[in-house]
């Protein structure tokens, strides 16, 4: 499979699925404009597979893309994207042979990883610092544009993940015109006004 380029996503937004910061996920997912994708994230999730059918066709009916995060053949049985988590970019590198498919990274070197392994797409976390992972050091503005610029250079689509919101989302994205956009959890909940 390497050497392969999946389908990018379009440039926009990447609401992430957490059923506690989200319990509304359809009215998040109402909230979406047709060019954002959602991810199934909720891996402990009770009744995984019901939660992505059921996600998979509110998409649908919305016209917005679906990934299923950490499962390809569920994310293949659903007609999904494919999101594979940092630790199985070079381990598991059976995502989807359609479609689309993007992957986590945390550094340059799991960027070059995935760049080798066909992705197109990448969400690089943590921006800064966020909710989901606590003790993981944030990369912040500077050195985080540094590494997305480095990913743009790769030929890569990056989103920015970790602690985004309007304000550092504008500061991202105003000194650098690197990313294609952003991921997030938070920021997606019903009652922000999306």
């Amino acid at each position: 499979m390497a050497g392969r380029r999946h389908t990018p996503l379009a440039p926009g937004r990447i609401m992430m699925s957490d059923l506690v910061r989200i319990a509304d996920w359809r009215g998040a997912i109402d909230g979406l404009p047709e060019t954002a994708a959602v991810i199934l994230r909720d891996y402990d999730a009770p009744s995984r597979d019901t939660l992505a059918q059921q996600m998979a066709a509110h998409c649908r009916q919305r016209g917005v893309a679906f990934l299923v995060a950490g499962d390809a053949r569920l994310a293949q049985r659903l007609g999904a994207g494919f999101h594979c988590p940092s630790y199985l970019i070079t381990r598991r590198p059976q995502f989807l042979a359609s479609g689309f498919s993007t992957a986590a990274v945390h550094n340059l070197r799991q960027m070059v990883q995935a760049a080798q392994m066909g992705f197109g797409t990448v969400l690089l976390s943590p921006a800064f610092e966020t909710v989901s992972h606590p003790d993981a050091p944030a990369w912040g503005a500077v050195r985080f544009s540094g590494l997305a610029r480095a990913g743009q250079q790769m030929g890569l689509q990056v989103f920015a993940l970790g602690g985004i919101d309007d304000a550092r989302w504008r500061r991202l994205k105003e000194a650098h015109d690197t990313l294609s956009g952003f991921a997030a959890i938070s920021y997606f909940r019903p009652a922000n006004g999306l």
